[in-house]
């Protein structure tokens, strides 16, 4: 069984034009070899044939100058708005600008923070320092029981020192 395909757009352009008459003698050559060979064609130039019949059947309307005059004037108008300069939407591109300005001033504001934060905060190495006496003698401090001891230790004298 033969494959059935559908025809292009063209193919129909063409079949209208062999019925209008519009074609030179080598377009309809090509077209009635088509019509030989493919069913889709000719079922579909049957179709056209029948629709122009039909259009047959419908009044003759008589139109005046200005009906030619209104069709031109609005094929001018639609010309003229094709070429009409392209109006770029800034308000877009602003809201963008402004966007990655504020992105830009938080990420000042937070690198300016930290480092703000690292030059006033306390350095451990120096509070390290600053208790070295402290830390040395820590196995000595280790030994005392409670604050009663010490007390007691220094109403005894142990803590006065000697002058010599």
């Amino acid at each position: 069984m033969a494959k059935i395909t559908r025809l292009t757009q063209e193919q129909r352009d063409d079949l209208i034009a062999y019925l209008d008459g519009e074609l030179d003698q080598s377009s309809v050559e090509t077209v009635e070899a088509s019509l030989s060979q493919n069913q889709v064609a000719r079922h579909d130039l049957n179709q056209l044939s029948k629709t122009y019949d039909l259009l047959n059947f419908l009044p003759k309307v008589k139109t005046g100058p200005e009906l030619t005059q209104q069709t031109l004037s609005k094929i001018e108008v639609r010309e003229s708005e094709v070429w009409k300069p392209i109006r770029v939407d800034l308000g877009g591109f602003r809201r963008f600008i402004i966007g990655v300005a504020w992105i830009i001033l938080l990420s000042a504001s937070a690198i300016a923070a930290y480092q703000i934060s690292q030059h006033y905060s306390p350095d451990p190495a120096q509070l390290l320092l600053q208790d070295l006496p402290v830390i040395q003698n820590m196995d000595r401090y280790s030994e005392v029981q409670d604050m009663e001891f010490l007390r007691e230790l220094q109403r005894s004298g142990a803590f006065e020192e000697k002058s010599e």
